[in-house]
């Protein structure tokens, strides 16, 4: 549904809160890298064009073709000013090509980078969500340390940090056995990205430990969690595709979700409530808003069919009407309207009889229901109606700007406020 109504209470003071800025601070973080990365390559890439152009009309001035045995080559005559002239564009020239090789492999590594600072964090907030967990551990504080410390608080603290501190230090693959046997919860278990999951993590390491020179550990590693490689031995060198880029975005940000949701409904189900609207609002709305349609499905079918306990009726409904979403404005209009099909709507609200009228297409009933909503439903505003996606299509056409107009007594005017475009991005 819209944010208006679903957003999680980021200002009010409790644990709850600790682990949503956790989780919006790691997925602005990736982003972020994800939005640069075209950018900065796009920018390489121009200045290449640049010197390359540079360099050929150098070429053409001082060089001459000669051609030897069907073999065709250049020929420079230059005197000490113009080689020393040349040998700058050409070493310039080399040098950005090397980093269009060697920039997309530093994003990989600070994808990871940023998934190991948000585990860590995450694994803070956990332990202060249920602090009963901290009995398990097995850290001993000698007794010089301990009479360092001010009071217990302090000594617990010392204790999480050095359980993270533990934990960082494993391989990403032992990290999820330790918070299986942690947090006794199978999280691998129906994870279908798992395997992306383990290439992108071994390949981190390839680039930051050796050029992204393939080792026998990474395929013995890939192997044992079931990763199809095509054709890949030791001492080939791996890239970062644009693609594959856009892949370890997804699967990170799949990831993170997904673990931080599932091990906070198991840790305090009494938060039920706050998780569903940070799931709802903060997540899925957000990615329907960016038109992130891939990752919406892939967070609202994980809310539906993994989840399966909400806070009320209501919150289950917006999540099916969130995939449908999806999976309409990413083209699977046959995908949303059996999604749609399997739900009973006739009890329901009827701003959510409205929704699915629209994603079906059927706007000549739409007027109708705006009216009987109104002006100030708990979950349809006026500023739902011009940010909200599910009017995305509906929002022109003439059925949508007359019911408008009869609601709210003025012109329907297709923009936002500026602070309210803020405010999402926040």
């Amino acid at each position: 549904m819209g944010r208006k109504n679903q957003k999680s209470k980021d200002k009010k003071p409790g644990n709850q809160i600790a682990i949503t800025q956790v989780i919006d601070r790691f997925m602005r973080s990736i982003e972020g890298l994800s939005a640069s990365l075209p950018i900065v390559i796009s920018t390489m890439g121009l200045e290449c064009e640049k010197h390359g152009k540079v360099l050929n009309d150098f070429f053409k001035k001082y060089a001459e073709k000669n051609e030897t045995d069907g073999e065709k080559k250049y020929v420079l005559k230059l005197n000490t000013t113009n080689y020393q002239r040349f040998k700058t564009i050409s070493t310039d020239l080399h040098r950005l090509i090397l980093s269009l090789d060697i920039i997309p492999k530093n994003y990989i590594v600070s994808l990871i980078s940023i998934y190991d600072a948000f585990l860590g964090d995450l694994i803070r907030c956990l332990y202060r969500l249920k602090p009963d967990i901290l009995n398990a551990s097995e850290k001993n504080i000698s007794y010089t340390r301990l009479i360092e410390f001010k009071n217990i608080e302090d000594a617990k603290q010392y204790i999480i940090e050095k359980e993270v501190e533990e934990l960082l230090r494993k391989s990403h693959v032992e990290q999820f056995d330790w918070l299986q046997n942690k947090f006794d919860i199978k999280l691998k278990e129906g994870l279908s990205i798992w395997p992306t999951f383990v290439e992108l993590t071994q390949r981190r390491n390839l680039f930051a430990h050796c050029d992204g020179i393939v080792s026998q550990q990474y395929l013995d590693v890939c192997k044992v969690n079931r990763v199809k490689l095509d054709k890949c031995r030791p001492g080939n060198r791996l890239s970062v595709s644009p693609t594959y880029f856009d892949e370890a975005f997804r699967c990170l940000f799949e990831v993170g979700v997904k673990l931080s949701h599932v091990l906070w409904r198991k840790l305090r189900p009494d938060q039920i409530e706050e998780a569903d609207k940070h799931l709802g609002s903060d997540i899925i709305y957000h990615l329907l808003c960016l038109e992130q349609y891939d990752l919406a499905k892939i967070s609202s079918d994980f809310a539906i069919n993994v989840l399966k306990k909400y806070s009320d009726d209501s919150r289950r409904r917006i999540y099916i009407i969130n995939a449908a979403i999806a999976y309409k404005f990413s083209g699977d209009n046959l995908v949303a309207k059996q999604i749609l099909d399997k739900e009973d709507w006739s009890a329901s609200d009827n701003v959510f009889k409205l929704c699915v009228a629209i994603l079906k297409d059927e706007f000549k009933i739409a007027p109708d229901l705006m009216k009987k909503i109104g002006t100030n439903n708990v979950w349809l505003d006026k500023q739902s109606y011009v940010d909200w996606p599910v009017f995305k299509e509906f929002r022109s056409s003439g059925y949508f700007l007359k019911a408008y107009k009869e609601v709210f007594g003025e012109d329907f005017e297709n923009r936002e406020d500026i602070s309210e475009i803020i405010e999402k991005r926040d």
